[in-house]
């Protein structure tokens, strides 16, 4: 997950105390002036006391630059502050790299992002991860497995990625897969799969199941730390699934006993 900039409300609220009015007036002005000189504006973002609101206006000055005609974030991300609010320019600017189809450049601007690099790539290849597989669902698993593979080669040579990138890439394979057509988690489909590709099927859907339980199941206010446990097919109607023993799993050890009222 990425650093995003702040609403405007909050961090005026939040401006140094020495001088909340005047930080707070800077960095409104600096958005009220989006075509004025970048030079200029960042210098009025200088001014602010509070290191958190000049980071966030600096990076809202390079953000006002990627939206003009021929401009780009990444000639003012330089002039950011160090730290988070450079490193989420570079994000910014490796994100607008790739709308403009710059693969290559938007590869090394993400490695610039220091602890959203892992992120910032996974932006770079989650889409064409996701018109593998989405729209064809778990039944396509096997069949698209050699695109599927020819993808991952191909980003990981280009990210100079190693077994990171291999975990993120084949989780996200294979959950757009059960997230897409019939929108339900099958670990059956995983079996017809080659050894290694099915242990990674599996573990993307059981990863899957246990990430939605707790949002859904406050949804539809179910407890899920009732005794004895749920089952699978008891609760495919919050999560849809075909029931396994393998969800069953997740489910008994989602709560412990001290954690379950006797029913």
């Amino acid at each position: 997950m990425t650093v995003r900039v702040i609403s405007v409300g909050l961090l005026a609220a939040c401006a140094g105390a020495a001088d909340p009015a005047g930080d707070r007036a800077r960095y409104l002005g600096v958005l009220r002036e989006p075509r004025g000189p970048v030079d200029a504006r960042l210098a009025r973002c200088a001014e602010i006391g509070d290191a958190d609101l000049r980071g966030d206006c600096a990076l809202a000055v390079a953000q006002q630059e990627g939206r003009r005609p021929q401009g780009a974030i990444s000639r003012v991300c330089p002039e950011v502050p160090e730290g988070v609010w450079r490193q989420e320019c570079w994000f910014l600017a490796a994100e607008a790299a790739r709308r403009r189809g710059e693969e290559e450049a938007a590869v090394e601007l993400c490695a610039r992002s220091g602890p959203f690099a892992e992120d910032c790539a996974q932006h770079l290849w989650q889409g064409e991860v996701y018109r593998l597989i989405h729209d064809r669902g778990p039944v396509a698993f096997g069949p698209q497995l050699s695109a599927a593979r020819r993808a991952h080669d191909a980003w990981a040579a280009r990210l100079g990625a190693g077994e990171a990138f291999s975990s993120r890439f084949w989780a996200k394979y294979y959950q757009n897969g059960f997230e897409g057509v019939g929108a339900r988690v099958d670990l059956e489909a995983c079996a017809p799969l080659p050894d290694a590709d099915a242990a990674r099927c599996v573990a993307a859907g059981v990863e899957l199941y246990a990430r939605e339980l707790r949002p859904r199941a406050e949804r539809e206010g179910v407890d899920l730390c009732r005794t004895p446990p749920w089952t699978s097919a008891e609760l495919a109607g919050v999560v849809p699934c075909t029931p396994d023993p393998r969800l069953d799993a997740v489910l008994a050890g989602l709560c412990g006993a001290s954690a379950r009222p006797d029913r």
